[in-house]
C-alpha cells in the first residue's frame, strides 16, 4: 500500500508506453510498447524509470529493455509478436525433493507430482519445452531414490490429468469460488505425522461412522442446533505437519522485536 498510493498518481499518464504493469511484492515486471523513433523511447523510458523512484528514497532496480525476462518462476519472451513462457529456475537448484525414506504421509509424493506437472503444463507454452521438463522431473526424483514402479502411474495420472484440464483462467475461478464454498463446511484436523499412528483414511472412517452419519441417524448437514439453524459441517480434513527436524533445531528463524511496534510507524 505504501507504494501503490505513488503508483495511482503516475501510472495513468503513462498508459500509452505501458501495455501491462503487474507487481508482486517487490517485483515487477512491466511491458513497454517503444517509441517508433529511438531517441523518443529513450527519453520516456528514462523519464519512466525516474519517476518511480521518485517516492521518499525508495530505489527500484530496472533491467534493459529486451524481448526476455525473468519473472519469479517464469521465463518469458516474445517471438514473432506472442510471449512464450517457460520455467525459470535458478542455476543453483539442486532440486533435492523429499526421499522415499522420509517420514511423510504416503500421500506426498502424490500431491508432489501432480502439482508440478499441473505446473509445467500451465507455464510452458511449448510442448516440446512441457515435455524436457517432465522427463528432467522425473530424473531428479529417480536421483533421490524413487524407483521407476513407484513414479510411473503417478506420472501417467498426473500427466493425464493436466492434459484434461488445460489452463483456463475463468474455470480455474469458478473452481476456486466453488471451493472457497466448500471450504466453509469442513472441519480441520491438525496433525503431526508419524508413520505408526492411524492412518487418514481410518481416521475418516471413525469420524463418518461417530460424528457425520452414525448408523440409523441423520446426516450431521441435515441436523439443525438449538436455534433452528443447519449445521454447516460436511466434510472433515485431515492435516498434516512434520515434526521437529535438525533444520528447525540448527536454522532457528525467530524474529526479535525490538523497540516499538511496526504498526506505530503507520501514517
Amino acid at each position: 500500500m505504501y507504494y501503490a498510493i505513488h503508483e495511482n498518481s503516475f501510472l495513468p499518464s503513462w498508459n500509452t508506453n505501458l501495455l501491462f504493469y503487474c507487481q508482486f511484492i517487490d517485483n515487477f515486471i512491466r511491458i513497454w510498447l517503444c517509441d517508433p523513433h529511438p531517441d523518443q523511447n529513450t527519453t520516456l523510458w528514462t523519464s519512466f524509470k525516474n519517476t518511480t523512484q521518485e517516492w521518499y528514497g525508495l530505489k527500484w532496480e530496472f533491467s534493459n529493455l529486451t524481448h526476455t525476462c525473468n519473472f519469479m518462476d517464469l521465463s518469458l519472451t516474445i517471438v514473432d509478436q506472442k510471449i512464450h513462457s517457460t520455467l525459470y529456475e535458478i542455476k543453483q537448484n539442486l532440486n533435492l525433493y523429499i526421499p522415499p525414506n522420509s517420514s511423510h504421509p504416503k500421500g506426498m509424493l502424490s500431491g508432489l507430482i501432480h502439482g508440478n506437472i499441473t505446473r509445467i503444463h500451465h507455464l510452458c507454452s511449448s510442448t516440446q519445452d512441457i515435455h524436457n521438463k517432465t522427463l528432467a522431473f522425473y530424473d531428479y526424483l529417480t536421483q533421490q531414490g524413487y524407483s521407476k514402479a513407484t513414479l510411473d502411474p503417478l506420472f501417467k495420472r498426473a500427466i493425464t490429468n493436466a492434459q484434461k484440464n488445460p489452463h483456463n483462467t475463468n474455470i480455474d475461478y469458478q473452481h476456486q469460488t466453488q471451493q472457497n464454498a466448500v471450504s466453509k463446511q469442513k472441519v480441520f484436523l491438525h496433525l503431526k505425522y508419524h508413520p505408526q499412528d492411524p492412518q487418514a483414511k481410518e481416521i475418516q472412517c471413525i469420524w463418518e461412522h461417530t460424528i457425520t452419519s452414525p448408523p440409523g441417524q441423520l446426516h450431521i448437514s441435515n441436523m439443525t442446533n438449538y436455534k433452528g439453524a443447519q449445521v454447516p459441517i460436511n466434510t472433515l480434513t485431515i492435516i498434516y505437519s512434520h515434526p521437529s527436524n535438525l533444520n528447525n533445531k540448527l536454522s532457528v528463524k525467530t524474529l526479535c522485536c525490538i523497540g516499538q511496534e511496526i504498526s506505530t510507524f503507520l501514517l
